[in-house]
């Protein structure tokens, strides 16, 4: 073998050597080990199953938050900043809120949120946006948050109860 043949089989080996070591210290960097594959975090955590009611944290703070900023700006002028209502418009918190709307499914809220308000241009609120006022009118009412955001896809399977 010629000393430049030598040469390149040693470069090859040197570089196949520090791709498996570097592979070895990416898994044990990543929380695995040197015999043990790296996990990645979404396969470590088993997928959450679908709440199907508000008891059980239907959706997340983070919506929650969006949902109140939507409240802000569409529907506080009428039923307040506080959500107790006025005399022009129902309160969104406390019993009577609630009696109207146990046992529902969020969909349903959802629909008369997106399709009848606000009062002054009904229909105009996205999907998204009901459901993120609808969000926070359910954390206002003290329902839990969860590992979900309510989608267009959950909000019918989800019950209103405590």
């Amino acid at each position: 073998m010629t000393h430049g043949r030598r040469l390149h089989s040693r470069l090859a080996a040197l570089f196949a050597s520090l791709l498996l070591v570097g592979s070895v210290a990416c898994a044990a960097g990543a929380g695995g080990s040197a015999s043990t594959p790296a996990t990645t975090p979404a396969a470590a955590a088993a997928p959450a199953a679908a709440p199907t009611s508000t008891a059980g944290g239907a959706f997340t703070g983070a919506q929650a938050t969006r949902g109140q900023t939507g409240y802000a700006s569409a529907c506080s002028v009428c039923h307040l900043d506080d959500l107790s209502g006025s005399d022009q418009a129902p309160p969104l918190s406390g019993d009577g809120f609630l009696a109207n709307y146990m046992g529902q499914s969020v969909g349903d809220l959802v629909d008369r949120v997106r399709n009848t308000m606000p009062l002054d241009n009904p229909g105009s609120l996205t999907s998204s946006g009901a459901t993120d006022i609808v969000a926070y009118i359910l954390q206002s009412n003290g329902f839990p948050t969860g590992q979900q955001e309510l989608t267009s896809q959950s909000i019918r399977a989800i019950t209103i109860q405590r």
